[in-house]
């Protein structure tokens, strides 16, 4: 029987107002959840795969493995923004509410 391998699909948009979807990832997963404590090689071990990834995607969508999902989805709860602005919220909203999508490990080793 085939393993399902559980992933997230996340829009990667382009101009959304000021707000490019892909910048803002990269800035949530680049900072310090705490710029005061700073960040340890554990965290930085989880974040870089994962900077690698969306910084070599395209405009559209990107599908994450639910670990990545769940890092970037922190990074992004945990980011302090100077301004409510809804585009921002908008962005968060759907990171937290990404689609499910199920792909057979069979087929992807295959």
């Amino acid at each position: 029987m085939a393993k399902r391998v559980p992933l997230k699909k996340i829009a990667l948009k382009g101009m959304v107002g000021d707000l490019v979807y892909k910048d803002e990832y990269l800035n949530a997963l680049k900072n310090p959840s705490d710029p005061q404590s700073g960040i340890d090689y554990e965290e930085m071990a989880r974040r870089i795969p994962l900077i690698q990834k969306i910084d070599k995607a395209g405009v559209g969508s990107l599908v994450l493995e639910d670990a990545e999902h769940q890092v970037l989805e922190q990074c992004l709860r945990m980011s302090k923004f100077r301004q409510v602005v809804p585009e921002v919220f908008e962005m968060i909203t759907e990171v937290v509410n990404a689609e499910d999508v199920a792909i057979n490990a069979e087929a992807e080793a295959g």
